[in-house]
């Protein structure tokens, strides 16, 4: 497992090295290390460069962390407030539906007002010539109750009369049945003598 070196570890690391004072070294080695030598303060400059950039750059994300954040925050608070607008929006259109609603059926009963009266007017002309007609038949109608009712009166005087003679012809037709019951019964004692004399005679 490698350890983690530190930046400060690495910088000490650096600064001890000296090439310059090593002794006694080929002049072909001096050359490379010189070499090595300024390969690793670059690269120190490098890493060193590297380091503060990873800072700025660690600073730059928390710093863009903090932001998103509010940015979150704002934009949850951006959502709920949409969500308000919804709702309040979608009560508003129902109010809207139920006023459009109710302006319809206020055209609509205006319209059948407007109707209703034109027919209500033709309604009374017809009526009128109704009751005029009525009026008429009624005239009529008294003209010949006046006429019936004469014609009753003399029908009413027939039938008394009529009744009178009922009454004689009943009294008549009772006395004509009372004399032919009696001639019947005198029709039959006189066969009956007849019937008698001629037995006696025998």
């Amino acid at each position: 497992m490698k350890s983690k070196v530190t930046e400060s570890e690495i910088i000490n690391k650096l600064e001890s090295i000296n090439l310059n004072e090593v002794k006694d070294v080929p002049h072909r080695v001096n050359n490379y290390t010189h070499f090595i030598s300024l390969k690793m303060k670059k690269n120190r400059e490098g890493i060193i460069y590297s380091l503060d950039r990873i800072k700025q750059l660690n600073a730059l994300v928390k710093q863009m962390s903090k932001e998103l954040n509010e940015r979150n925050t704002e934009l949850k608070q951006l959502e709920k407030d949409i969500k308000e607008c919804d709702k309040i929006n979608l009560i508003l259109q129902n109010k809207i539906k139920v006023e459009t609603d109710k302006n319809d059926a206020y055209k609509r009963n205006v319209f059948l007002f407007k109707k209703n009266k034109n027919e209500v007017t033709k309604a009374e002309d017809v009526i009128d010539k109704d009751i005029q007609f009525i009026q008429t038949s009624i005239n009529i109608i008294k003209a010949n109750v006046e006429k019936n009712n004469a014609k009753y009166n003399q029908v009413l005087d027939a039938k008394d009369k009529m009744h009178d003679e009922t009454k004689k012809l009943k009294k008549n037709t009772k006395n004509l049945q009372l004399n032919l019951k009696k001639k019947k019964k005198d029709c039959k004692n006189l066969k009956n003598k007849i019937n008698n004399y001629v037995l006696n005679i025998k």
